[in-house]
């Protein structure tokens, strides 16, 4: 009532009852009673409410607050009561519209207000509120106080706000990224895209707002690009990635990723979401890997990986009745002998030559490739008949033997042709009996052309398997060195043995050399097989070099083993060679390394420096099988070899053929001329070991004294055939005595007779009267009356005859 004041002690604005509103009106004035239109239940609600709630006069003062509005904006109500009600107003624009509000009330042309705020709470925190003006009007209807409620909605503000952020970076993403997004319905009718959308596929969004996505896919990718799409609606994978091809404006097609992912069930999206990008160039790269990886980097054919897929989808299309599936196999003759000639770039130019004019001579359908260094592969996937192998296999040979017009000039060739026809086996059968006959072709001789055959084909899968069991053999260290010894035929001596490969197979038991080397050679086996070897040859050298012979005074043994084209023609030979002998502690004078002729005629240059390399390691240098290939002059005075090694087809008709006498006596001359050693391989017989003897040949190797056998025996070995050559030359010494039992004249024969006295053994005399023989003759025969009154002399007490 008018003029009561409030209890003792109570705080303004926290009074229960309606004294305390008047309380609070005396600051700013005399205030009527509410009347009977609110009374004291109105009063009792407003105090005691959970709503922050103030009572406002017209004019937009406070006239009292509720305990909850006093704890929201943590104030006391008397430092509210008679303050404007913008007093927690923050932002100038909301007290200007709530003094607005109010002017309006006053006018009454306003009854109420619902509006949102930021207020500034007692403790300096900022808040959101949401405010609503309500006005209490008269009995008469005029407006007579405001009530004001204040609801919190910082938290909510808080999340609109972030969620305009997160809108506002998402049309920046949508407007500015670099790859495409997307959003469509669950059957793929594009709603939204991002701006990259245009720049990368020329579409414009108007263009393509309400289309189906999955027609812009190219057809040969459409069905998976569905599936996966469709998978991801249903809930069946929560994101898929697909690779596909997309149309662009202009037609063309640009390989895209697209990673799906289904936003359907969010309110916040409502839709599949894809999310593109261009991958045109990776997959332009991996296209041009692949050719890399499927081509020969010089011709640019097919390499041998990419025939032989062709050649299996050929065979699995002629499965049953189809057509015959035809395989050429064709190789350049003499190929090493143009590299020599006139030089790699001229080769690399006839290869790339005999490349485009197989590709003219065959029709589209048809596959060449390149299948070696000097060999190609044709592929005829639809032969008609058996017989259209050859007539194949002889068209090309006659189209390669048409002149080649080179940078060096015209250049004819001709080439060796191997044909194979589809049989019951897989594609790389049909390919190995096609080199199979393709070998055949090359044996009979030049320009020649072979069909393959039941047994050939049979022998071209064995040689599949054999690979397979040879890679096996080199990873288990199961081919081992066998050595045969070398006879010094002058010191009647072994003075060096020569490492040959020898493979035991658990299956096959002996594999022949002529079988796994070739097999070897015509894949990369053969320089791991030729690391192993050299491996064990120093090894071996290692052992016997300080060790004396049995039998003998003579120290060690040297260790002869072959180095291969394959190996010739690795850069990294004279390492490996030079790393070996440190690694086995092998001297390098006592390994030899044998090369064959055809082995060091291909890049000439190389090869010197590679051989001059070798030789100052220190290591010997032999050539093999010489006389079956060039055999030039020019090449003995270029390269440093320190002996030659006559073919055993030579020795094997040297003793019934003239010409092959000739031959060996030439061969023998031309090493003695030029200061090298001279070693026959092959010797079977004393006839042929005569023969030798008579030529003046250094060394000997053969079935006569010894095959090959392991390191084991070789001491054994040699000491047989130190006994076996005593009895050789004393017995040859004694057939040619003219004077028996005469007495020792000169000085050479009483120091043999001293030294048969003293228990020299039979081989230290031996070396003796060699060397009496060759003072006394001054060359390398002995004086036959003197050797042979020493060998008289010696063999008298035991009652010996002296031949």
């Amino acid at each position: 009532m008018p003029g009561s004041s409030p209890p003792r002690g109570a705080a303004p604005g926290t009074a229960r009852d309606l004294r305390v509103v008047h309380s609070a009106a005396r600051t700013v004035g005399e205030i009527p009673e509410l009347g009977p239109a609110y009374g004291i239940q109105f009063t009792e609600r407003f105090l005691q409410s959970l709503v922050p709630m103030g009572l406002v006069s017209l004019d937009g003062e406070f006239l009292a607050v509720n305990g909850s509005l006093c704890e929201y904006v943590q104030t006391q109500g008397m430092a509210l009561v008679g303050r404007p009600v913008t007093v927690l107003d923050v932002v100038e624009e909301g007290i200007a519209a709530t003094a607005e509000t109010f002017a309006q009330i006053r006018d009454g042309a306003c009854r109420g207000l619902v509006a949102e705020r930021q207020l500034r709470r007692g403790d300096g925190v900022v808040v959101h509120a949401a405010i609503t003006l309500t006005v209490l009007t008269r009995e008469s209807g005029l407006p007579w106080y405001v009530t004001v409620h204040y609801a919190d909605i910082t938290q909510r503000v808080h999340a609109e706000r972030a969620l305009q952020r997160t809108e506002a970076r998402w049309r920046a993403l949508m407007l500015n990224a670099v790859d495409i997004a997307y959003t469509a319905d669950a059957n793929c009718v594009i709603s939204t895209a991002t701006s990259a959308l245009p720049k990368q596929l020329g579409w414009r969004m108007e263009e393509i707002s309400g289309a189906n996505g999955f027609d812009l896919i190219h057809p040969d990718d459409r069905a998976l690009f569905r599936d996966h799409w469709q998978r991801v609606a249903r809930g069946e994978l929560p994101h898929a990635v697909v690779e596909c091809r997309v149309r662009h404006a202009d037609g063309s097609w640009r390989w895209m990723q697209e990673t799906l992912s289904n936003l359907l069930e969010d309110p916040d999206v409502g839709a599949m979401v894809a999310n593109v990008v261009d991958i045109s160039r990776r997959k332009q790269h991996e296209a041009e890997l692949a050719q890399l990886a499927l081509h020969d980097g010089l011709t640019r054919l097919p390499n041998r990986a990419l025939f032989l897929d062709r050649t299996e989808q050929a065979l699995q299309r002629a499965a049953g009745s189809g057509p015959f599936v035809v395989v050429v196999c064709l190789d350049i003759d003499e190929f090493r002998a143009v590299n020599a000639s006139y030089g790699h770039t001229v080769g690399d130019e006839l290869l790339c030559a005999v490349a485009q004019r197989l590709l003219a001579e065959v029709d589209p359908e048809v596959t060449v490739a390149r299948g070696g260094e000097d060999h190609y592969l044709v592929l005829a996937p639809e032969a008609p008949r058996v017989s259209a192998a050859a007539a194949l296999a002889e068209r090309l040979a006659a189209a390669l033997g048409q002149p080649f017009d080179l940078s060096s000039g015209p250049l004819t060739i001709t080439v060796s042709s191997g044909a194979a026809v589809s049989g019951s086996g897989a594609a790389s059968d049909l390919v190995a009996a096609s080199e199979a006959a393709r070998r055949r072709a090359k044996l009979v001789g030049p320009g020649t052309v072979q069909v393959s055959d039941p047994v050939q084909a049979r022998t071209a899968r064995d040689s599949i398997a054999l690979t397979a069991d040879l890679t096996h053999a080199l990873e288990r260290r199961e081919v081992q060195l066998h050595f045969q010894p070398i006879v010094d035929l002058a010191r009647a001596t072994v003075g060096a043995v020569e490492g040959l490969a020898r493979w035991t197979h658990a299956r096959r038991g002996m594999v022949s050399p002529s079988e796994f080397i070739p097999v070897a050679e015509e894949t990369d086996l053969v320089l791991e097989l030729g690391a192993q070897v050299l491996r064990q040859a120093c090894e071996a050298a290692a052992r016997w070099a300080g060790a004396p012979q049995p039998g003998t005074d003579h120290q060690g043994l040297k260790v002869a083993v072959n180095l291969s084209a394959h190996q010739m023609g690795d850069p990294g030979i004279v390492d490996l060679v030079s790393s070996t002998l440190a690694a086995t502690g092998a001297p390098p004078e006592s390994l030899i390394l044998e090369v064959t002729e055809s082995a060091v005629l291909g890049d000439l240059a190389s090869t010197t420096e590679r051989l001059a390399a070798l030789r100052r390691l220190g290591v010997r240098l032999a050539l093999d099988d010489f006389g079956t290939g060039y055999s030039s002059l020019t090449y003995l005075r270029r390269f440093p070899v320190t002996s030659l090694k006559i073919d055993r087809s030579f020795v094997a008709g040297m003793t019934e053929n003239a010409d092959d006498r000739a031959i060996v006596a030439s061969v023998i001359s031309l090493a003695q001329a030029v200061g090298m050693t001279c070693t026959a391989e092959g010797v079977e017989t004393e006839k042929q070991l005569a023969a030798l003897q008579e030529l003046g040949c250094h060394q000997a190797q053969g079935y006569l004294w010894s095959p090959a056998v392991p390191a084991e025996q070789i001491p054994e070995v040699v000491t047989r055939i130190h006994e076996q050559l005593e009895r050789q030359w004393f017995r040859g010494l004694g057939a040619r005595s003219t004077e028996p039992r005469p007495a020792p004249r000169t000085e050479d024969e009483r120091r043999i007779v001293e030294l048969h006295l003293g228990g020299a053994s039979l081989h230290t005399i031996a070396g003796a009267l060699n060397a009496a023989g060759s003072r006394t003759e001054r060359g390398r025969r002995w004086h036959a009356n003197s050797v042979a009154r020493v060998v008289a002399f010696l063999c008298a007490p035991a009652g010996l005859p002296a031949d």
